[in-house]
């Protein structure tokens, strides 16, 4: 997966180089403005969970991450589903 910013993909990220890892666009705006097909969306860097002292990003899911392993196999999710399996596969960083 490819993690950055919408500016950086449509300046520096060739096609090929897209087309070849899952995308993950930080864009922190009501809607995703990027125009290419990406996995997830970072909409906030702002959030706030119960537990975690400090910001939390705030994600979109268009690929169902806990079935799925190919890239193309995009599904919507809610953010509890998201939350949900972040809370199975993530562990806390100290």
């Amino acid at each position: 997966m490819i993690y950055s910013s919408k500016s950086m993909f449509d300046s520096y990220f060739s096609a090929e180089t897209k087309a070849k890892y899952a995308i993950c666009v930080a864009q922190w705006a009501s809607a995703c403005s990027y125009a290419g097909t990406y996995q997830l969306w970072q909409y906030s860097n702002t959030g706030s969970m119960d537990g975690i002292s400090g910001n939390v990003d705030l994600d979109y899911a268009v690929r169902n991450f806990s079935t799925s392993t190919t890239k193309n196999n995009l599904s919507s999710n809610t953010l509890e589903q998201i939350l949900e399996y972040e809370a199975k596969h993530w562990r806390k960083l100290e």
